[in-house]
Order: C-alpha cells, then sequence, then structure tokens
C-alpha cells in the first residue's frame, strides 16, 4: 500500500528557476574495454562508456587507469517558496483489522513523491515577505489492484502523520513545526481526511525538511478489517501556501 500525490500552488513559481550549472559536456570514460576473454564482462568494444578497466590483460600489477566523469548541479532560486519534494509512504504487507508501521517508500503510482519519506520547503523569499508557511495534507480514497475504490461501509483506512525527525530545519529565519495528524480515507467530511502538516512561522526563509523514517512510529496505516486480500493506494494532495500578510 503505497502512496503519494503532489498538488501546489507554486506550479507558475518554479518555472522561472534559474539553472547555474554549466552546459553539459560531452566526456569520454577512458581506459581500456574489458571484451578480454574470460573477463566476465559483456562489453564488446571500447566506446568510450562505462565500464572500463585500468588494464587490458588480466591481473596486471603494472600502473594504468580508468577515468570517467559524472557532474554535480543546482538549481538557485530568490524571492519563490517552493514545495521541493512529498514523501510516498509505504506499508508493505499487513492484516486486515491491524495497524502497520511505515515499510518502504516505493510507490505503486506514477506520481510526484519520493521514495526517501522526505517533505521538504524551500523560501526563498527576502525581508518581510519570508512570512511563513502552511502545508495541508489530504488522503483520497484507497483504490485496488482494479482501481476499485474501497466499500467505506467495510471501514476505513487511517493514515497517521506523527511529529516527525527534522534532517534539516532553518537556515535563516523562524523553525517551522510539523504537527500531528490523522487522515481517514473516503470520509465525506473534510476535516477528517484533510489538516495541517507543517507551518512555519514568519521570518521562514531557509530550508525546511523533515523525514518519515521507515521501522518507526512516525507514519502508521489502520487497515479496515473488511479490507479483502489485495493490494490497495491512495493519493495523498499535499499542498503548500504562504501565511496571509
Amino acid at each position: 500500500m503505497k502512496m503519494g500525490k503532489l498538488f501546489s500552488s507554486i506550479a507558475t513559481a518554479t518555472m522561472v528557476l534559474t539553472t547555474l550549472a554549466p552546459a553539459a559536456v560531452a566526456n569520454a570514460a577512458t581506459g581500456h574495454a574489458t571484451n578480454v576473454a574470460g573477463s566476465g564482462v559483456a562489453q564488446e568494444v571500447s566506446d568510450g562508456s562505462l565500464p572500463m578497466a585500468t588494464s587490458s590483460t588480466a591481473n596486471d600489477t603494472k600502473s594504468g587507469s580508468a577515468t570517467a566523469q559524472s557532474d554535480a548541479n543546482v538549481k538557485v532560486i530568490d524571492g519563490f517558496l517552493v514545495l521541493n519534494s512529498v514523501p510516498d509512504l509505504g506499508f508493505g504487507v499487513a492484516i486486515a483489522g491491524n495497524t502497520v508501521k511505515l515499510h518502504d517508500g516505493n510507490s505503486m503510482r506514477r506520481d510526484d513523491g519520493n521514495d526517501q519519506g522526505t517533505l521538504e520547503v524551500v523560501d526563498s523569499r527576502d525581508g518581510e515577505n519570508a512570512n511563513g508557511f502552511t502545508v495541508t495534507a489530504s488522503l483520497g480514497q484507497f483504490a485496488n489492484t482494479q482501481n476499485v475504490n474501497f466499500d467505506t461501509s467495510k471501514g476505513n483506512f487511517v493514515l497517521t502523520l506523527n511529529n516527525v525527525g527534522v534532517a534539516q530545519q532553518k537556515e535563516f529565519g523562524a523553525e517551522s513545526t510539523i504537527k500531528g495528524l490523522s487522515l481517514t480515507a473516503g470520509d465525506a467530511d473534510a476535516t477528517k481526511n484533510s489538516g495541517t502538516v507543517l507551518k512555519a512561522a514568519a521570518n521562514s526563509r531557509g530550508t525546511h525538511t523533515f523525514v518519515y523514517r521507515n521501522t518507526t512510529t512516525d507514519a502508521t496505516l489502520s487497515v479496515p478489517a473488511g479490507a479483502a486480500a489485495d493490494e490497495y493506494s491512495a493519493s495523498i494532495t499535499w499542498t503548500l501556501t504562504p501565511s496571509a500578510v
């Protein structure tokens, strides 16, 4: 049962991020091809890509080298409030009628979530414009592998997001706080399936990062007793909004 879906009020703003990384340059790896008989590596020719060996001779102790290049990149923003990452929350294998802890973060859906359990907001607004922000979460209906919504007359899935560990909270301004929250899937009452997860006060400039870690009580899922054997998933809508002026 894996989840995660992102909707944000900052979609337009993120289109204007400036990439400072230099233009891509093609650099071929150098060294020796590993097509020598008995090498165990199925590279036919040396085409300038990995894998590369330090020598074309097996068990060679002479000098030689293999080189390859990767890249480091970053986007620098100024003046924008950005929802940078939202977590997929996976609960592995469960028994109907039980509550389970986080197991892994792999998603069953094509969505915006990450499998590290990271919720992160970056506030690059300056001065009085970094007036704080709120992140809310809303839990949709759970559906099975045939995309049929779970019959809530048989009970409800309840996702609980607890206070979680801080990976990197603030750089310049006021600290942000993350709140405990229980979300009931498929409930018609919006106050039960949505609520505030993260809140930052004025002077919120900086990077606010929280991590829902595996094998802890950072998040739990209560599975209804009426759930038949199947795989179920639901979308979580995470919404970032600046605080009112």
